[in-house]
């Protein structure tokens, strides 16, 4: 490569780079101050993507092994009031604590890859983490390792092959060739679907929007702050998050509340982990506030979108 087309190209990446960063701080300025607007903005996603109602799914990121201990009474618990979760498990926790999974998979949970490695500890104090295998920091041959290992493993494992992904630690994995790299790992097994995206993607595009014909399902957001994902972690355990477990639960009433008010469009794709819920009885309470606009799976989603087309 000549040395005029090495600084046409480093150019052009740092043009991008604070491209991005400064969508990121004018998404940040109409948060705080027009979240109203934003909410509308979402609202017209989903109706752009074929919804005439409110949706809701919640998925788990079952990053640990305390995540095996306690995702069964978190499912039964979540089942009485009527919702049913998706599954993102790492394949080598999947592995060793197969049993965990295997009723919740039978019962027709969907599960989708979340990578065949492990990338996130648990620390004694039940608080804090140590977390490795970000895609942003490892080579483009080790991500689509992880992800092909992970698919194997999981087709095993369900008797059947994923249709859909989540990135391990997919909030710093958002630049656009970042994911342009893991969509054509995805495309190779045919996947149909990922959701590894912040919600300000749906307001860029769509609340389900196609790329080379995967579609990928933003992650949402609160009512009073659209863009800031409600992570059940950030909200009880993190000491740097400006908002606590109330804020938390405010955020899921007024969501319910607003969903029952007006049925707007809306797509409210809530992850958590079982492990940062379980003892937590407010938060089933909080869920089953949304139970009526629970739908079960990704695919399902998918399917309706395509439907109301």
């Amino acid at each position: 490569m000549k040395l005029c087309d090495c600084c046409v190209l480093l150019s052009t990446c740092l043009i991008m780079d604070l491209m991005f960063v400064s969508n990121q701080l004018i998404q940040r300025i109409q948060e705080k101050f027009y979240p109203a607007h934003l909410r509308k903005q979402l609202s017209l996603a989903a109706k752009k993507s074929g919804f005439t109602k409110p949706v809701f799914l919640l998925s788990f990121d079952c990053d640990t092994y305390k995540d095996a201990q306690v995702v069964g009474d978190v499912h039964d618990k979540l089942t009485e009031v009527g919702i049913t979760p998706i599954y993102a498990v790492p394949c080598e926790i999947l592995m060793k604590d197969s049993g965990a999974y295997q009723d919740i998979a039978k019962s027709g949970a969907e599960f989708i890859n979340h990578g065949y490695y492990e990338h996130s500890r648990l620390h004694e104090d039940g608080k804090t983490y140590e977390s490795w295998n970000f895609y942003d920091k490892i080579s483009a041959k080790e991500m689509e390792e992880d992800v092909l290992r992970g698919h194997d493993f999981l087709s095993q494992f369900l008797g059947r092959e994923p249709k859909g992904f989540r990135t391990p630690h997919f909030g710093s994995f958002q630049k656009k060739t970042d994911l342009e790299r893991l969509y054509k790992i995805l495309l190779k097994k045919n996947y149909e679907f990922s959701t590894s995206t912040v919600p300000a993607k749906a307001i860029q595009h769509s609340a389900l929007y196609k790329v080379n014909g995967l579609v990928e399902i933003p992650v949402g957001g609160g009512y009073d702050f659209p863009l800031t994902i409600l992570d059940s972690y950030s909200f009880r355990y993190s000491e740097s998050f400006k908002f606590g477990e109330a804020d938390y639960l405010l955020q899921i009433r007024k969501l319910a509340n607003w969903f029952e008010k007006t049925g707007s469009p809306y797509v409210l794709n809530l992850y958590a982990d079982p492990s940062q819920v379980y003892d937590w009885p407010a938060f089933f309470s909080a869920m089953a506030q949304l139970a009526q606009f629970n739908v079960n799976s990704y695919e399902k989603l998918i399917k309706i979108a395509e439907s109301n087309e």
